[in-house]
């Protein structure tokens, strides 16, 4: 791997377990906290990323701090360091994807007793968010995961900050969203808000209710 194992294990008191076999960057790693022996994922930076793009998402994470991750349900965030040229940020470890989940189940869809918790409990992380004036940007499958689905079936946690920002910082024309979860106004170049986070929302459980998405771009 091209970051350091041994950077983790001495310096950062992390243990590495696992990482995928393809280095896409960031890359996420799955680590042992050798404090307390607590798996906790890692998300790894490589040098050349923008310390703008990194030092953002770390900005955002530490406002989310105002709030607890449990009862919001949004990812931990743990901690942040530097690694021998690499960034790294630390957050508990979570399950799969819904993205995951409806590969794993073959393209079947969810019921709609799954599907009520999972949009509940995905909208209290925004009604969170929104309490604080932050629009996600980046609402869509893959960024709602599991806490753990064999132990807690369908409790779920909002990820990924990266796109996050200030709701009074939102300009016009700013693009955000992947494609196929991305909103009108997005599209359109108007005026956008926390409503963005909303149709994003709407768009995962039109996926998990058809087990396809409602926009093909």
């Amino acid at each position: 791997l091209p970051f350091h194992k041994e950077c983790f294990w001495y310096v950062f008191g992390f243990s590495l377990d696992s990482a995928p076999p393809l280095i896409l960057y960031p890359l996420i790693a799955k680590c042992l906290n050798l404090k307390n022996q607590e798996t906790v994922a890692i998300k790894i930076y490589k040098s050349d990323i923008s310390k703008d793009v990194i030092q953002h998402e770390v900005t955002m994470l530490k406002e989310l701090k105002a709030l607890d991750p449990d009862k919001n349900n949004l990812v931990k965030f743990i901690d942040s360091f530097d690694c021998q040229n690499d960034y790294c940020v630390v957050f508990e470890m979570l399950d799969k994807s819904l993205w995951n989940l409806i590969v794993e189940r073959g393209w079947r869809p969810l019921t709609l007793n799954e599907i009520r918790p999972i949009a509940q409990q995905l909208l209290v992380a925004l009604n969170a968010l929104k309490g604080l004036g932050i629009i996600h940007g980046d609402v869509k499958a893959d960024n709602a995961m599991f806490v753990n689905h064999k132990d807690e079936p369908f409790r779920v946690k909002l990820i990924d900050f990266g796109l996050a920002l200030p709701a009074s910082r939102a300009e016009v024309g700013m693009l955000m969203q992947a494609r196929v979860f991305r909103a009108p106004e997005v599209f359109l170049g108007l005026p956008i808000s926390e409503a963005i986070d909303m149709w994003g929302l709407g768009c995962i459980m039109a996926l998990l209710y058809f087990a396809n998405s409602i926009i093909t771009l």
